[in-house]
């Protein structure tokens, strides 16, 4: 950033800063899939998730780290968190139905 250098599209994804690289072409493709495939996830986890890396970045450490916690219990009570955990112990694909 100090040197207003620019990174490749590699050392972006070696550097961590991105989860992959995709050709041109085939960004709205892989951008609909990865979409499909957080809408069908446990999406009040994945809210929770958003919600807590937002308030973070708005916060001192402290009160982030109480965000977080109480977003924990909050998203382990919906019905998607068991969801999960008796999808993993049946060794079989979850279906969550999502929270609103």
């Amino acid at each position: 950033m100090l040197t207003n250098r620019t990174l490749t599209a590699a050392e972006a994804l070696e550097w961590g800063l991105v989860n992959e690289v995709t050709e041109p072409d085939q960004v709205a493709d892989r951008a609909a899939a990865l979409a499909a495939a957080m809408a069908a996830g446990a999406t009040g986890a994945l809210g929770g998730a958003k919600r807590v890396l937002y308030e973070g970045a708005h916060s001192s450490l402290e009160q982030a780290m109480e965000r977080e916690s109480a977003v924990i219990g909050q998203v382990a009570m919906l019905p998607d968190a068991r969801e999960g955990i008796d999808s993993f112990l049946a060794k079989r694909t979850p279906t969550f139905t999502g929270h609103r």
